[in-house]
């Protein structure tokens, strides 16, 4: 495997690229290649390998420009495919936002309905039970609490109940 085959597999699994984009890639590609193993060339055999660095500081200089312009030339190549692909990945996080915004509303807005409902039917059995407790306290015994619901608050005006039956039998 050369190192272009590698650089090209690291960038297409990297950014998503189509396997359709390398013909389009591969001068770039090939330019680098070169360019990279010319430069490693020269730095195992002038440098590394002998104590004697022949080669002058310029010439080693343009090597490494030569490197580095030829990897700009594979980013400006690359920019659309980079720039479509983000574009792509941004627009799937964007509608991934939206839709939890909007899971997130309906998941309150359902909230505030059950709370609101279980609020007016708690209520509803409190006033029910407070008007029935007025009106025996202004001496109406015959006055039942209607019992609204089976939960503690039904409970209470079913109790209350037994206690008006028992005072109107008591009072008569």
């Amino acid at each position: 495997v050369t190192l272009m085959d590698w650089m090209a597999a690291d960038l297409e699994s990297a950014y998503g690229l189509a396997e359709s984009s390398r013909p389009r890639l591969q001068p770039a590609y090939e330019t680098l290649n070169s360019q990279l193993l010319a430069f490693q060339e020269m730095l195992v055999t002038k440098v590394i390998n002998t104590s004697d660095f022949d080669s002058e500081p310029a010439t080693f200089a343009a090597q490494g420009s030569q490197v580095l312009k030829a990897a700009l030339e594979l980013a400006q190549a690359l920019e659309p495919e980079i720039r479509t692909s983000l574009d792509t990945r941004h627009a799937a996080a964007l509608q991934k936002l939206h839709f939890s915004l909007i899971s997130l509303g309906l998941v309150v807005l359902l909230l505030i309905y059950l709370t609101t409902g279980a609020y007016i039917s708690i209520l509803r059995g409190i006033h029910e039970l407070q008007d029935s407790t007025d009106a025996m306290a202004r001496g109406d015994l015959t006055r039942r609490a209607r019992i609204l619901a089976s939960d503690e608050i039904g409970t209470t005006a079913a109790a209350f109940n037994h206690m008006s039956e028992g005072f109107s039998l008591l009072i008569g």
